[in-house]
């Protein structure tokens, strides 16, 4: 009796031993499956600075302030680089980009050594005329013109100084000249001020931008009034003070505390 009465014990500890090697096995399946699932859904943004998400219905903007101009996006799986400038970044490191937009020709805003990093035989560009014809290719979209990418709409809009001038009287940015540019991601509109002052033009995106970048150093762009003011012009949800040297965040932020306006102060290099 005792004999059968130790056979049957072994037996059931046999059993529970051979159910737990198998409940085992299937976590460590399970566990393959889903390190297999992130990497097939991998996002690129944030592995070297960090990056901004914003929800848009069904997917993800990515926001990436790579530093001074120089911005990066990811949407929908497609990398997006703007004005990307090798001073801030070691764009090495950064994803290739699907999309390109120069905003204009001065060499913080048009690298020709940042570009050689992060294009691809495939990439696409949007210049302005000025860009077009210095690096010999890229679709030229004017102040006012639309096109399409990817089903992002994209406007070119003015960029230029009023004020600030050379010491031989011509304007930093003269009107016509560089690009701004208004992207639409799903229903939702993304601004790239890019060098500009507060231009009355500002005043027709007041209260449809969900995400700015307005810029704010002197001499070239804008002074803290200046900025303010051209924040108010616009009204965006979301606004990131960019192209600049220094930010008084105490200051501006009481100056548009009213607006609703959330402020994104994002360093200005990540090198």
């Amino acid at each position: 009796m005792k004999r059968v009465s130790l056979l049957f014990v072994i037996i059931i500890l046999l059993l529970v031993s051979a159910c737990n090697a198998k409940n085992s096995n299937n976590i460590d399946n399970m566990k393959e499956i889903d390190i297999t699932q992130k990497v097939n859904d991998k996002v690129q943004s944030g592995l070297e600075i960090p990056a901004d998400k914003y929800v848009i219905g069904t997917d993800t903007l990515y926001v990436t302030l790579v530093g001074h101009g120089s911005l990066m996006f990811e949407y929908q799986g497609k990398i997006i680089h703007v004005d990307p400038y090798s001073s801030v970044a070691d764009y090495s490191k950064l994803p290739k980009a699907d999309l390109i937009l120069i905003t204009h020709e001065h060499a913080d805003h048009l690298d020709e050594t940042a570009l050689k990093e992060i294009k691809k035989d495939e990439t696409y560009f949007i210049t302005s005329k000025v860009c077009n014809e210095i690096l010999g290719y890229g679709e030229i979209v004017n102040n006012g013109e639309t096109t399409k990418w990817n089903d992002i709409d994209i406007k070119a809009v003015p960029a230029y100084n009023i004020v600030h001038k050379r010491t031989d009287g011509e304007l930093y940015h003269p009107k016509g000249r560089g690009n701004g540019y208004v992207l639409r991601f799903g229903e939702k509109l993304v601004y790239i001020a890019g060098d500009t002052e507060n231009i009355p033009e500002m005043e027709q995106l007041k209260g449809k931008v969900e995400i700015a970048f307005l810029p704010k150093n002197l001499p070239y762009t804008m002074d803290d009034n200046m900025f303010i003011d051209a924040a108010k012009k616009v009204m965006p949800k979301y606004l990131y003070p960019y192209h600049m040297s220094e930010f008084k965040e105490g200051e501006i932020g009481e100056a548009l505390a009213d607006t609703g306006i959330k402020l994104r102060i994002r360093p200005m290099s990540n090198k």
